[in-house]
């Protein structure tokens, strides 16, 4: 079952803009982890501010859990590409802050905070420490805690390994994939790197060719749930990174 619908979209920011979607259709299913992939500005941050209501489709209609997206609807947790973490507030407020806004009370916000800390793999005892006192890999996994905290079923992250260096950047890979399978949560994931996506995702969807979309191309990523980076050598998986890099510099179809 789809959780994530768009029906004949069309979108522009601009009305004497060309569309940046026109009629464009698009589906994840529940439970789902999707990469979306594409030249640069080609519109992928934009789909995320659709299913976020930052920005409202000029035709069609958005459904997450078959439940229309509206400004402030909720239906969706963002983590983009900065962790945006407050300097001014310290680990587990930072993680609590979509509690706070429901004005929950401080000491069942303090719990939850650290239970989610201890899910992500930070020590509980980081809670009381401000975020420069940590590594990019650590505000990262607040980050991510914080969307976790946000209680909805999809998260979106857009691009958030892409500042990080390699050897952090791999480690974060490796442990997203392992509490997707644990978390049970939709994810969609913005890489511009093809190895990412192989390696995250059951599925990559490209946006090919040039402005309006009106689909993207899904392709199913030849591995099994369980993987580890070793699978990456494996020549299903070469074909499908080759096939996906001609693709972006608008070879194969």
């Amino acid at each position: 079952m789809a959780i994530v619908e768009f029906s004949n979209v069309t979108f522009r920011y601009h009305p004497e803009e060309e569309p940046i979607l026109e009629d464009f259709s698009f589906s994840v299913e529940r439970g789902e982890f999707v990469s979306i992939i594409g030249q640069s500005g080609c519109g992928k941050s934009t789909l995320f501010r659709l299913l976020t209501g930052l920005e409202t489709p000029q035709k069609g209609e958005i459904r997450i859990n078959g439940k229309p997206v509206q400004k402030g609807s909720h239906l969706s947790s963002l983590q983009p590409q900065k962790d945006l973490l407050f300097p001014w507030f310290t680990v587990w407020e930072n993680v609590a802050l979509p509690l706070s806004l429901q004005r929950i009370p401080k000491g069942k916000q303090r719990q939850a905070a650290e239970a989610v800390l201890a899910q992500v793999g930070l020590d509980p005892s980081l809670a009381e420490k401000y975020p420069s006192a940590l590594s990019g890999g650590m505000r990262q996994r607040v980050a991510f805690a914080r969307t976790l905290l946000d209680g909805a079923q999809v998260l979106l992250l857009d691009e958030p390994f892409s500042a990080l260096d390699c050897l952090t950047r791999m480690d974060l890979q490796e442990w997203l994939r392992d509490n997707w399978l644990k978390l049970e949560k939709t994810i969609l994931f913005i890489t511009h790197d093809v190895e990412e996506a192989l390696f995250l995702s059951q599925e990559v969807a490209v946006l090919q060719g040039k402005k309006p979309f009106s689909a993207a191309l899904m392709r199913q990523v030849p591995l099994p749930k369980e993987r580890s980076r070793a699978h990456l050598a494996c020549e299903a998986v070469e074909r499908e990174k080759l096939y996906l890099m001609d693709v972006l510099k608008g070879g194969a179809r």
